[in-house]
């Protein structure tokens, strides 16, 4: 990857996140003071995952860092880092909510929002900008999650939350059929992968579905 191109991915990934903020304010249900305060959240949780990122590529080039420290620096994040930035950021997040600090199931819809905006804009401009035809079926994918997220804007978060994770996540698992990598943010990531995030979508759905039964 040149320079050149590097920046302009990294232009399109901060343009990408910085409207899907302004969507977030513009479409969540909540009140602003509370919006504001789930936008930070989710802020501090993608900051948190950049840097956990670019500390993993630190771990896993221990021995590179000590003789060579520019060309760690240099060298392209891969799967392993981003699974060690999401990893990390969400354990520090389960300790945050233990302490009480935040409200898992209003986080986790803001922070959908966020990402499924963030990410078909990112794709979009990959395509048009960059001319990544390979982003096409992900695009069309995350259009589908878009739509199917703003019509159950009169669910519950937990319900509505739930029907997205599982709704994307099978999609990406169908995209592994078709095509020989499936991406987020440009990071190749692995079925398993997909399948954890799955699995989640599931649990998540399947217990507010029991909440809004017992009432």
């Amino acid at each position: 990857m040149t320079t050149t191109t590097a920046m302009i991915q990294i232009a399109i990934i901060i343009v990408s996140f910085l409207l899907s903020f302004i969507v977030f304010m513009f479409i969540s249900p909540l009140n602003k003071q509370l919006k504001k305060q789930y936008l930070d959240e989710t802020v501090s949780f993608i900051i948190n995952i950049v840097l956990l990122i670019w500390l993993g590529k630190v771990v896993f080039n221990l021995s590179l860092i000590l003789t060579d420290p520019m060309a760690v620096l240099a060298y392209p994040s891969g799967a392993r880092e981003f699974y060690f930035g999401i990893t990390v950021a969400v354990i520090i997040f389960i300790a945050k909510h233990k302490k009480k600090e935040i409200r898992i199931i209003p986080f986790l819809h803001a922070f959908l929002t966020i990402f499924i905006f963030a990410s078909f804009i990112y794709e979009f401009m990959e395509l048009i900008v960059q001319g990544h035809t390979y982003s096409f079926n992900y695009l069309t994918l995350l259009f589908i999650v878009l739509i199917t997220f703003v019509m159950m804007n009169s669910l519950s978060f937990g319900i509505s939350s739930g029907v997205t994770i599982t709704l994307w996540s099978l999609g990406q698992l169908a995209l592994t059929t078709v095509q020989p990598f499936i991406t987020i943010f440009s990071y190749m990531v692995s079925p398993w992968f997909i399948m954890i995030v799955f699995m989640g979508g599931i649990s998540i759905l399947i217990t507010n579905i029991k909440k809004v039964g017992a009432t």
